[in-house]
């Protein structure tokens, strides 16, 4: 049981499974949390107006200085935001991890209508 705090304390380090297209608006999720990154200013989230917007987020606001001890060392958040395989990591972080499904039609959906991730897949209209 306990407050949601402690719990969040015993979860922390933090390691994010990142499912494609399930998931970026977590990263805002971290940012506008104060448990775990306390230092980012109200408001900081994903920019808009790039098709990189989590490596332009964290080059403003680097996790390791406005989420510091949130996410582990040697898994840190830009590393985390990338889709990769996660199998051989699960003992490792078993009890730390995070991660948002979500149903599989929509990220189909997500796939096809986002112009930025389907350039750099073989998805062709």
């Amino acid at each position: 049981a306990g407050d949601a705090g402690a719990r969040l304390a015993l979860a922390k380090p933090l390691v994010w499974v990142h499912v494609p297209k399930a998931g970026t608006s977590m990263v805002n999720l971290f940012y506008s949390h104060p448990g775990i990154c306390p230092l980012a200013p109200d408001g900081t989230k994903l920019p808009k107006d790039t098709t990189l917007p989590a490596q332009t987020l964290f080059k403003e606001y680097p996790p390791y200085k406005f989420c510091a001890g949130a996410f582990p060392d040697d898994r840190p958040l830009a590393q985390q935001a990338r889709h990769m395989s996660f199998g051989p990591l699960f003992t490792k972080f078993q009890g730390h991890i995070v991660e948002m499904f979500r149903q599989p039609e929509q990220r189909l959906l997500s796939a096809y209508y986002d112009v930025h991730w389907r350039s750099s897949h073989s998805w062709t209209l």
